[in-house]
């Protein structure tokens, strides 16, 4: 597990929020040569149980969640060009029969599923983050937008699955506070949620 983390090697977390769709994609086009006999992508389903296995093996006690974005988003709703950036995922019918694999996968691990019917992971995250205050939390996603949530030395991010950065880290590589980066895409856009600034 030590190849995964870079800067904090003494941060031992109670709690771990991954960005469940984030995560999938990641792993889906890093490990796109996996499959199984029937050519259901299985790079997603892969490097997530192997990433939830290694943090299980290193930290015993952690409690996992993993947080799905709902059908609906009601930004979608707010602002119908949210996200719609018209990219396709390649087969989107076996990528959902990878998801489905990885979703079963995940609760015959044990691991708790979050799914919230108008809201996205980062709206769920934050949920988490105001319940489990008192916990050592990390976060993975390497959304920006979870940079919010780094408001205490108890909260890390893991955006690149390779280092964990703490409130001060992600601060001096920002130039600003983490809590500020709502503001600054409000300022600058966001491209990848198609949404002007």
């Amino acid at each position: 597990m030590k190849d995964l983390i870079k800067e904090d090697l003494d941060f031992v977390p109670d709690i771990l929020l991954i960005d469940g769709m984030n995560l999938t994609k990641r792993y889906h086009h890093a490990l796109s040569v996996l499959s199984d006999d029937h050519g259901v992508p299985m790079g997603a389903p892969y490097g997530i149980f192997k990433y939830i296995l290694e943090w299980r093996k290193k930290v015993r006690r952690i409690k996992i969640y993993v947080l799905w974005e709902g059908k609906m988003s009601y930004r979608k709703v707010m602002y119908p060009e949210y996200k719609n950036r018209n990219r396709k995922q390649g087969n989107d019918e076996l990528f959902n029969e990878s998801i489905k694999v990885l979703k079963e996968g995940l609760r015959l691990l044990g691991v708790t599923q979050v799914t919230g019917s108008t809201v996205e992971a980062d709206d769920l995250a934050g949920y988490f983050v105001s319940q489990f205050c008192t916990k050592n939390i990390l976060l993975s996603s390497n959304d920006k937008d979870w940079f919010q949530y780094l408001t205490t030395d108890k909260i890390r991010i893991q955006s690149d699955l390779k280092t964990i950065k703490s409130k001060e880290g992600v601060e001096k590589e920002l130039g600003f506070p983490p809590w500020r980066i709502v503001i600054y895409k409000s300022l600058t856009g966001d491209s990848s949620d198609n949404v002007r600034g």
